[in-house]
């Protein structure tokens, strides 16, 4: 008799299981949002000041230390091998006449390039300071 009851109450268990995952709802399966046809802007303009600011107080403290150490996080490609060579002419010239002032005007033209590949990066149209005679 245990037994029969141990089964019957073990039915019943399932049973109202059954029912109950019978009253749930449906799972709703959730797609994900489109990849957009164009890819979005690398940095925001807001972030485009943010950068081109660090990147003014980089510059300056090279300037303040004449040398170009700290820059490699900010300058890269054939900008910072400029730089590099005019501290290392100004450094090897006794008499001052090869120094020069590091200055960029970063009123010119912006380029931002659309992409969701790393790294990102941005082209800044700058025009170097008057050479000085």
């Amino acid at each position: 008799m245990k037994a029969a009851r141990r089964l019957g109450v073990a039915a019943a268990g399932a049973m109202a299981a059954a029912g109950l995952a019978a009253c749930a709802p449906d799972v709703i399966e959730v797609a994900p949002p489109p990849k957009p046809a164009i890819p979005p802007a690398v940095v925001q303009y807001d972030q485009v000041e943010r950068i081109l600011g660090q990147l003014s107080d980089a510059l300056e403290s090279a300037a303040e230390s004449s040398s170009a150490e700290g820059l490699e996080g900010r300058v890269g490609g054939a900008a910072l091998a400029m730089i590099q060579a005019q501290y290392a002419a100004a450094a090897a010239d006794p008499e001052g006449e090869l120094a020069f002032e590091l200055g960029f005007d970063f009123t010119g033209s912006q380029i931002v390039a659309r992409s969701d590949l790393w790294p990102r990066s941005f082209i800044v149209v700058t025009e170097a300071a008057e050479l000085q005679a």
